[in-house]
């Protein structure tokens, strides 16, 4: 199976943030079935209207209730196809299963395919971000070998001071010691969290992309 995406007409969109406040003219002039539809097509779930009658309430306007249920089912219809829900899931969307029930089972296979890439990518991220981590700490702690070092050159330091600077080093030595060790797990824990995501990524493909 290939998977289509589909590009909803510019007509029925609008510019409207979940929390965004709406002015008393957006409120007046709203196409309702239009908003409906784009909230669908968003993957929101119905009662999402109840943010957009707070927002007209401080206009005394009652948004049209009937015109954006129907734009909301005319967009579910359109936003439950398996690709939207491979997306849905891939962009860290919720599924608030506002699918019918004909077209609910395939949305939600794609979507936790896609939930699962992502979370699997996530994975990879963390660990490497905690790979690097662990190699700037070392990187400092060596460019202080080198600075103490040089400080010991000096034959003018006194001796309280000589052993003040080689106890530094003998501690700066233990912690890259031990950095050094759990920079050797962090690389396994990337080498294993890049191996199951090129792995799941692997099987989702062939499971979803390809063929006709």
């Amino acid at each position: 199976m290939r998977l289509l995406f589909f590009v909803p007409p510019a007509a029925v969109l609008m510019s409207l943030s979940a929390c965004a406040t709406m002015t008393a003219e957006q409120c007046v002039a709203a196409d309702w079935q239009s908003i409906g539809f784009e909230d669908a097509m968003k993957g929101r779930a119905a009662n999402h209207l109840t943010q957009h009658v707070s927002a007209c309430a401080d206009h005394s306007v009652v948004p049209d209730i009937a015109a954006y249920t129907a734009g909301h089912q005319q967009g579910a219809l359109a936003f439950c196809t398996p690709d939207n829900g491979f997306k849905h899931g891939l962009s860290g969307g919720t599924n608030n299963n506002i699918c019918p029930d004909d077209l609910s089972n395939a949305f939600s296979v794609t979507y936790e395919a896609g939930r699962g890439l992502r979370t699997r990518k996530q994975a990879v991220a963390t660990a490497q971000n905690d790979l690097a981590s662990i190699e700037r700490r070392m990187q400092r702690l060596e460019n202080d070998f080198v600075h103490n070092e040089k400080v010991l050159a000096t034959l003018s330091l006194k001796p309280a001071d000589r052993a003040q600077v080689q106890a530094n080093i003998n501690a700066a030595r233990n912690e890259h010691q031990r950095l050094s060790k759990q920079r050797k797990r962090a690389q396994e824990k990337v080498i294993r969290t890049e191996r199951d995501y090129k792995k799941y990524r692997a099987e989702v493909e062939d499971r979803f992309f390809t063929g006709s």
